[in-house]
């Protein structure tokens, strides 16, 4: 998870984040602030604080699914998008240019319980009145892989 704030993965990403764990997932999100930490926890997230944590420990950190916030995305985070062990999902926005045909949008299906929680995250982190969060939208990879289909995106549209 790459993203600016804690408050805008809550908003972006709450539910989706919330039924990844809840399905068995180990959901890790680096932060830069460790006092923000309580709405990802109330998602079931691992807090990783970026500032106690040694840099080569987090290089070691091998996600199956990469999460980047539009906004954080820098090309030489995902040097093999569409490739290797990782699904990357952009949030936030369209994605840049550069990666052309390469993403598609995508949505999830919020469960009852990722709504609950995710409102619950969404207060813990001051916002107030973000929707009703029944659906999330990101942008995938356009090849359908084994992590795309465990991530239950659906083509949005």
């Amino acid at each position: 998870m790459v993203a600016p704030a804690v408050a805008e993965v809550v908003h972006h990403l709450g539910g989706w984040l919330f039924d990844m764990r809840a399905s068995g997932w180990e959901v890790i999100v680096p932060v830069s602030d460790p006092a923000a930490v309580r709405p990802l926890e109330i998602l079931g997230a691992v807090p990783l604080d970026l500032e106690h944590w040694p840099a080569a420990a987090v290089r070691e950190i091998r996600p199956d699914v990469l999460a980047i916030a539009v906004d954080s995305y820098r090309a030489d985070m995902v040097p093999h998008l569409g490739g290797g062990h990782s699904e990357t999902v952009l949030w936030g926005g369209p994605p840049p240019d550069e990666l052309g045909r390469r993403m598609r949008p995508a949505r999830h299906r919020v469960s009852v319980a990722g709504r609950a929680f995710k409102s619950c995250a969404l207060t813990a982190s001051g916002v107030r009145g973000a929707g009703d969060g029944c659906t999330e939208t990101f942008w995938a990879g356009a090849e359908v892989t084994g992590a795309r289909r465990l991530l239950e995106l659906a083509p949005a549209g």
